[in-house]
């Protein structure tokens, strides 16, 4: 099925009045019977808030945008459902249903348009960017990362082939992207790469095991424990969730944890180790898991780069440097080498 660019874009660039926190807490008591304050966070498509109780209790409220589709946002909320009956002991977010009892709740923001939100409970720990890394982590983290892809396994929903640009799928569409961004460091080399990717690798990608995965195993949505760091506490976000190859979320995680290009063999190891524990990857999944991690390395520097350029005030993403992009051409042309 033929995905045209501007609907996996739309999520991105539709705009919308954002929701003050103190509109925040209002909907959390009315709806939700929470009394809080409201703290904004980061958010890609939702307005996300951090709810936090008198008494220490704290959740995460998510407002989506008044043009997101009502069908993608119960996919997420019936994936997390999912997860929590097939494996209770997982540490992901868990579904907190209003006073109605429902999983989804249909409020106004205050320009009086209709939005649904969504209340989760907050997942402690910190961010695995800010943590020190170790091989030790990154076999836990390449373990949980298998349970949570056979928790999802047999998960299935109408909405589970929702059009997202980061599907790994949908990189040959990444050089209509860097065609507007001008003078983007190592153009050349990432148009080459998609260029190798549409012809070899994109009708290998689709004959491999499919399934929902969580799709954005980066450094912001893995906690590491509050006082150890080699401890995987959670995962959260489960918003680029979609069906898409298997061992598209393995790369995923594993692009998003290589920060050097010196260290590129170690990581990649380390994690294969901790997911094949759990679940052992197949020899044509491995044979493109390479190409796979550069995918996404090319995408994490083209996406954000050209929503800046698109949205100058959207801070989402910060800014990507010219040193950035360069550093990640380095992996690239490191893991394609080494191949």
């Amino acid at each position: 099925m033929r995905t045209e660019l501007s609907e996996l874009l739309s999520g991105m660039t539709a705009q919308a009045a954002p929701v003050s926190t103190r509109h925040a807490e209002r909907i959390a008591l009315d709806h939700y019977g929470i009394e809080a304050i409201a703290q904004r966070l980061t958010g890609e498509r939702d307005e996300n808030f951090q709810l936090q109780t008198p008494d220490g209790a704290m959740y995460v409220l998510k407002i989506a945008n008044p043009l997101e589709e009502r069908a993608f946002l119960e996919l997420l909320t019936a994936a997390l459902l999912h997860v929590e009956q097939a494996d209770p002991t997982l540490p992901c977010p868990h579904v907190h249903r209003d006073l109605s009892g429902q999983s989804q709740t249909e409020v106004r923001d205050e320009d009086g348009a209709a939005r649904s939100a969504r209340m989760l409970t907050w997942v402690a720990g910190k961010p695995l960017r800010m943590a020190q890394r170790s091989a030790e982590q990154r076999r836990h983290c390449g373990q949980l990362a298998a349970r949570l892809s056979l928790a999802l396994r047999d998960f299935s929903h109408p909405a589970v082939h929702r059009p997202i640009v980061w599907n790994l799928r949908h990189l040959p569409k990444m050089q209509k992207l860097l065609e507007e961004l001008p003078d983007f460091p190592r153009a050349d080399l990432i148009a080459e790469f998609i260029a190798h990717f549409q012809t070899d690798i994109a009708s290998r990608l689709a004959t491999l095991r499919q399934q929902v995965t969580h799709n954005d195993l980066n450094d912001r949505n893995i906690l590491v424990a509050d006082g150890d760091d080699r401890r995987i506490a959670g995962i959260i976000d489960f918003g680029d969730t979609v069906h898409t190859a298997l061992v598209a979320d393995v790369a995923i995680m594993m692009a998003e944890q290589i920060r050097e290009p010196h260290e590129a063999e170690q990581v990649v190891a380390d994690l294969l180790a901790g997911y094949e524990s759990v679940t052992p990857l197949q020899e044509s999944e491995l044979a493109i898991l390479r190409e796979l991690i550069v995918a996404r390395i090319v995408m994490s520097a083209v996406i954000p780069s050209w929503h800046r350029h698109r949205n100058p005030t959207n801070t989402h993403y910060a800014r990507v440097t010219r040193d950035f992009v360069s550093k990640r051409m380095l992996i690239a042309e490191t893991l394609l080498t080494t191949a």
